[in-house]
């Protein structure tokens, strides 16, 4: 089937959660003939008015969720609820954040529904680097987040004679390394600028690898003098922490806890799928720091240990914190696989293409990920 109609339904998750695409998405879309269902008030939490999408493209209409949902392609950002993707046509496509390693029931939803899914971040080139990404909006976010708690002491902003912070972060991937970027400069110019005025120490960032990990004895030596302990590590396998929980009583007692991954917890599961620390929440947009009394500490710890407890700050979609900077950047990016994905069927697209972005494309299809990655793909 080629697509014919593309749907940008809403987010329908937390308050916070605001992140529709831009006009300028759409009018990237205009030399295409298709016809664009967007949802009623589509933009609206972002203060964005229904006729700058209409301007942008005249072939776009507004309709409801259920008509969104109904088009060849539908386009958007963080994985639909069971209910939503109930309103798509067996048959059509998904293009969204699906995750494929972390979360087998997205899988079992789109096939029991015949849903071909397309996981933008399964979108890689030949090198298998992410073709659609904001990990510079994750880190900074992230990063930004925990200094606010930890300058919350206001020791660290004003005491000269504190030693310099230190940041350890687990992951050397490009979220770390962008975390450590932002660490350097206190998470962004408004810190950033008050520690330069003050004359305060500066931040020690040091990385650390699985080699770390390993030894937990190490380990405890390190977090004796961190003052912010990152996460922005990928495992192979989910259901095994990094740092177990009582390591966290190392951590000097003003320590904050930065959780950057999207890995989340599945108690239904066995085993359980659980985060890189052991015993840490997972917050929202609408909710990113946990104090070590917050209640969701009582829920957790039915199924894993949470004794040991520091401030957490902890968002399934760190990017959402700047929404227009984050679509502005998705945009942008999705917009080049345009002349691939209204050409041909998503059922033709091939790995082996001479085109480097048809080929990207295939290598998010749940087809590739079933059948190919088992057998050997290097990436």
């Amino acid at each position: 089937m080629t697509i014919r109609s593309l749907g940008l339904p809403g987010m329908h998750k937390e308050e916070g959660e605001k992140r529709d695409f831009l006009p300028a998405f759409l009018e990237e879309l205009r030399r295409y003939d298709i016809e664009i269902v967007l949802e009623y008030d589509y933009g609206r939490k972002m203060d964005i008015d229904p006729s700058s999408y209409l301007r942008a493209n005249p072939r776009v209409r507004f309709g409801t969720l259920s008509e969104a949902y109904r088009q060849d392609l539908v386009v958007v950002l963080r994985f639909p609820n069971v209910n939503e993707l109930d309103l798509m046509r067996h048959g059509s496509v998904l293009m969204s954040m699906l995750h494929y390693e972390t979360r087998p029931d997205r899988i079992e939803n789109l096939l029991k529904r015949n849903i071909t899914g397309l996981s933008l971040d399964a979108i890689i080139d030949d090198n298998c680097r992410r073709l659609v990404e904001n990990i510079a909006g994750t880190s900074w976010n992230g990063v930004k987040a925990a200094f606010k708690e930890l300058f919350k002491n206001k020791s660290w902003l004003y005491d000269t004679q504190k030693p310099h912070i230190t940041v350890t972060i687990m992951g050397m991937g490009a979220v770390g390394m962008h975390a450590a970027r932002a660490a350097s400069k206190y998470g962004g110019l408004e810190f950033n600028n008050v520690m330069e005025e003050q004359k305060i120490p500066g931040v020690l960032v040091q990385l650390i690898g699985r080699s770390i990990t390993r030894e937990p004895e190490t380990l405890a030596d390190i977090l004796k003098t961190t003052h912010i302990l990152a996460d922005a590590s990928k495992r192979e396998d989910p259901s095994i922490p990094i740092i177990k929980n009582n390591l966290l009583d190392f951590l000097p007692h003003d320590a904050v806890v930065l959780d950057l991954t999207a890995d989340p917890y599945n108690f239904d599961t066995r085993p359980y799928q659980v985060k890189g620390i052991e015993g840490i929440p997972t917050g929202s947009p609408d909710g990113y720091v946990f104090q070590t009394g917050h209640p969701v500490y009582s829920e957790l710890s039915r199924y894993i240990n949470t004794d040991y407890r520091r401030v957490v700050v902890s968002c399934n979609a760190w990017p959402a914190i700047t929404p227009v900077q984050c679509m502005d950047i998705y945009g942008r990016q999705i917009s080049r696989f345009f002349p691939v994905l209204f050409s041909k069927p998503v059922s033709e697209l091939s790995v082996l293409s001479g085109n480097s972005w048809e080929r990207a494309l295939a290598r998010s299809t749940l087809e590739y990920f079933l059948k190919q990655k088992p057998i050997g793909a290097k990436c």
